[in-house]
């Protein structure tokens, strides 16, 4: 079974306890942040790849509730509380489960259960050996146990981090991948594709117009983040 990765978001030190070690008696689970806020937990999302979040209601500050409004592409959310009338809140945000503390390890492993099964199969896909930085690629090609998907080049016009996935928009259709927007990053070439935001990689041959805050690519604009617009305005130079 594949090793799926958790962050638990809770202000009691106790409960985030409780459920770290209810996830270490599941070899298939891995708890890669604990975080006592919000805060920390937006920073394990963008560090991590994360598979579950287990997320309580009712912190201070941000609720739970609240921060979940804020993720684009949460991954799959099991709320933890002690009231039960915001169950029905959190499945209007499309939560998989929720736990109604004290949690029992019965409990626990169902909603675990439950999320997994929500979980696309993973297939890691491969890419290519990095490129020399003055090099061109012809295609992009994706490895899995079972497949190969080549992609031209010349049809890519962005990708989209999608969470622990990254959609790769072309002239012709969509590709779902499951590899990180940073680890396919790594692996392009810097002569043809431009990181413009934290969600965004694009193909500069296709860039039909740019300004201080979006690129045109086809008929969509793209935002470009405050961290990347030193890089576009030296690429626009």
């Amino acid at each position: 079974m594949s090793t799926y990765n958790c962050v638990i978001v809770d202000d009691e030190p106790m409960a985030r306890q409780i459920l770290a070690s209810y996830c270490s008696n599941i070899k298939y689970l891995q708890v890669v942040a604990s975080c006592e806020n919000a805060f920390e937990a937006t920073e394990a999302l963008a560090k991590h790849q994360v598979d579950i979040l287990f997320l309580d209601i009712n912190m201070p500050v941000i609720s739970g509730l609240n921060f979940l409004k804020t993720l684009a592409q949460p991954p799959q959310v099991i709320l933890t509380t002690a009231y039960k009338e915001f169950a029905l809140e959190g499945f209007d945000l499309g939560v998989c489960d929720y736990l109604l503390k004290p949690i029992s390890i019965e409990r626990f492993l169902k909603a675990v259960q439950k999320a997994i099964k929500a979980i696309p199969a993973k297939e890691e896909s491969i890419m290519p050996q990095m490129p020399k930085p003055d090099a061109k690629q012809d295609e992009l090609v994706f490895r899995t146990e079972t497949k190969v998907l080549k992609i031209p080049v010349p049809e890519v016009l962005y990708l989209e981090a999608q969470g622990n996935y990254t959609n790769i928009v072309t002239t012709n259709e969509e590709y779902r991948i499951y590899t990180p927007l940073y680890k396919i990053e790594e692996e392009l070439a810097p002569l043809q594709f431009l990181r413009i935001h934290r969600s965004y990689i694009v193909s500069l041959s296709r860039i039909r117009l740019a300004d201080a805050n979006t690129v045109k690519i086809g008929a969509k604009d793209l935002p470009i983040g405050r961290m990347f617009k030193d890089k576009v305005k030296q690429w626009m130079k």
